[in-house]
């Protein structure tokens, strides 16, 4: 009797198991993306990549930024990369307000100049 009992129940729990592992593999299916034939290659990798040789020194940056907010001082500086582009985010103290300028990385232009 106890062993047809534990038998019963040993059989119960393996449908749930079974049932357990089906529903992880359909989640995982349905998570699993094809990776782009530049992405399996690693060729997206590589393109994302900060060039580090070519950045301009933060000394030239912060001219950059002063040079554009005249009577201006840079306070922070945050290196950034978006759609392939490198620059530095400066926040920059203007008189009394505070604004941020965007500036190419590699080519010390300025991309944009908001207030912070």
């Amino acid at each position: 009797m106890i062993f047809s009992s534990w038998c019963f129940y040993f059989g119960i729990l393996l449908k749930v198991a079974n049932l357990i592992i089906k529903f992880a593999k359909k989640i995982l299916r349905k998570k699993t993306e094809n990776l782009d034939d530049d992405e399996q290659n690693g060729q997206a990798r590589k393109d994302d990549k900060v060039k580090l040789d070519k950045l301009l020194s933060l000394n030239k940056i912060t001219k950059i930024a002063e040079k554009k907010l005249k009577n201006s001082q840079a306070k922070e500086f945050s290196l950034e990369q978006e759609l392939g582009v490198t620059y530095w985010e400066v926040n920059v103290k203007h008189g009394s307000k505070e604004k941020e300028v965007k500036i190419n990385a590699i080519t010390g232009k300025i991309l944009n100049t908001e207030n912070d």
